[in-house]
């Protein structure tokens, strides 16, 4: 009937045969009763599991509910009645439930309407979370939910919401309305969103509500209204705004809203006083000179930049002051205020000394000029595409440099040509026939091996450096002085060959040196290379190159030298061959 697992006692599934909730260990807190048939909750259904948190009565074709249904469940924080014939007066037992912070009723059919005083009546103090998607709302008051004080999430998603009755909910922060028919019917006429903590209004957001007037978006965060903000029609059909009390930024950005508030101020509440510059931009303004500042018939043509005390920020508005903002190419822009009895300015050598007060700077006294901002507006525009050139760049650098090996050698293999070209170029005298790269841990494996093998046997004249350097004389002028005495290169690769600097100095001289003469490389392996002493050019050779592996197995050896001296078959003598 029931199985318990941790603090969790799943009851599901049992098809009408369970029509109680039985005695559970105190344990558990989270309760599954879905599936069962239960039309009805009757009076102290869970008076044997008071101590319940989260309850899921889904799918049972739940209809009603006795009064006392939840009584005594006094730690119940989530109820979940997904999929039942449940509206909100049969649910009125449920939201007695004081105690509740979240309440799911998803796809419950009988959800038409939702009661104008039901949170009222039930106002639910910890309620964060109200799901009702997939009901049959055709009207949704958003003023409804306003009792639900710390209510912050709200989904009527699929719920065929036909009409927005929009109103203001301050602790809400998530609203979910997707796939109803707002946009289809836009019957809205007046839109308050005051004092939430909107940042942004995205370009067009209003357009499809072709019978909105009214709009109130005051006490939010919004510090710029752009002019994709309204269409052209959006403007011309609202009748009433309030955008007062933001915190507008008082760059280039704002002027085409100072615009429109001076335009058209009989349509915007509260203009000019609560429409104020609350910081300064300096991204979209450092470059900019001076700013013409608009008061009552006084002109300040001189300033001085060396005031010690000014902000960004402003404060509260001051009466009966003339407000002036100044700015100097270098700094960021500050304010100024005097009263008109301290108007008394001191002129020395072209500069105007103000009192360095903080007041308030109204949108409706800011004032660029348009070839300021266009100069802003080139410069951030260059800037911006300067910076993408320059990632791009610095990306395209960073993938050559890595793979620059894989690339070199990848090159060389397409463009490398005929292999009979080599023995068509003029021949001159070499005192080797193969230089031989190998590191000094390796030298035992050359002594005992390789020469006996190659000179012995084949006839073939090695370098081999410890042997065959002059003494005394420069490593790297007795490794050039070698490599170009010789006809090919043999490589010895292993571990102590990838951690050896001599080693890979040797590697990129000689592949430099056989790409410029069109040669190929002769690689061979004795021990495997592990990931950490593997570098880009050993790499990148491998990848590219075929190489020979030593074995000590007997076959091995014979195919190791029979395809080694294969590769040197062009040079080695006649009459050993």
């Amino acid at each position: 009937m029931c199985w318990c697992s941790h603090d969790t006692a799943d009851c599901s599934g049992n098809g009408g045969l369970l029509k109680f909730v039985p005695k559970l260990p105190s344990t558990i807190s989270k309760l599954l009763f879905s599936k069962n048939a239960l039309t009805h909750l009757p009076s102290d259904f869970f008076s044997n599991v008071t101590q319940l948190f989260s309850i899921y009565l889904m799918d049972n074709g739940l209809s009603s509910m006795d009064q006392h249904a939840f009584r005594g469940l006094r730690n119940l924080t989530s109820l979940t009645l997904d999929n039942n014939f449940l509206d909100f007066d049969s649910v009125r037992p449920a939201l007695n439930v004081s105690s509740l912070v979240h309440l799911q009723m998803i796809k419950n059919l009988n959800v038409t309407y939702i009661p104008d005083n039901i949170f009222l009546e039930f106002p639910l103090p910890h309620l964060r979370g109200l799901n009702l998607a997939k009901s049959k709302l055709r009207v949704l008051n958003m003023s409804v939910f306003k009792p639900l004080k710390n209510l912050i999430y709200l989904e009527v998603s699929k719920s065929n919401v036909e009409r927005l009755i929009v109103d203001t909910l301050p602790s809400l922060k998530y609203l979910i309305l997707c796939n109803n028919y707002i946009s289809g019917v836009p019957h809205v006429e007046e839109i308050n969103l005051d004092k939430n903590v909107i940042e942004v209004l995205p370009d067009g957001v209003f357009d499809h509500l072709v019978n909105l007037t009214v709009l109130r978006v005051s006490y939010n965060r919004l510090s710029v209204i752009r002019e994709t903000t309204f269409s052209a029609s959006t403007r011309q059909r609202l009748h009433l705004l309030d955008l007062s009390n933001n915190p507008y930024a008082c760059t280039c950005n704002v002027q085409w809203f100072r615009a429109w508030l001076t335009d058209e101020k009989q349509k915007f509440l509260k203009f000019p006083k609560d429409y104020v510059c609350a910081f300064f931009s300096s991204s979209s303004s450092d470059d900019v000179g001076k700013v013409a500042v608009m008061t009552d018939a006084h002109k300040v043509g001189k300033y001085s930049s060396k005031s010690s005390d000014f902000s960004n920020r402003i404060s509260q508005p001051i009466s009966r002051r003339f407000q002036k903002v100044f700015h100097h190419q270098d700094q960021q822009p500050f304010v100024v205020t005097h009263t008109q009895e301290e108007s008394s300015v001191s002129e020395s050598q072209d500069q105007i000394f103000l009192p360095p007060v903080h007041s308030t700077v109204y949108l409706s006294d800011f004032l660029l000029s348009d070839q300021a901002c266009l100069l802003s507006q080139s410069t951030s525009l260059l800037t911006a595409v300067l910076a993408a050139v320059l990632v791009v760049f610095m990306l395209t650098f960073l993938v050559l440099y890595k793979y620059r090996w894989h690339i070199r050698l990848a090159l060389y293999e397409a463009f490398r040509g005929n292999p009979q070209r080599r023995q068509q170029q003029p021949e001159h005298e070499y005192e080797y026939d193969v230089f031989v790269s190998y590191a000094n841990e390796d030298v035992d494996w050359v002594r005992q091996e390789l020469i006996p093998t190659l000179e012995g046997r084949h006839g073939l004249r090695l370098c081999v450096h410890q042997r065959d350097f002059p003494v005394g004389g420069n490593i790297i002028d007795n490794i050039s002085t070698c490599v170009h005495a010789s006809k090919r290169v043999l490589f010895v690769l292993s571990p102590h060959f990838a951690r050896s600097r001599w080693c890979q100095f040797e590697l990129v001289f000689c592949q430099n040196y056989v790409m410029e003469r069109d040669d190929v490389l002769v690689l061979t392996l004795l021990a495997p290379i592990s990931g950490r002493d593997m570098t880009d050019a050993i790499s990148a050779m491998f990848k590219t190159t075929t190489y020979l592996a030593w074995g000590e197995e007997d076959d091995a050896r014979k195919a190791f030298w029979g395809r080694l001296v294969l590769a040197f078959h062009d040079i080695v003598p006649r009459q050993v061959a």
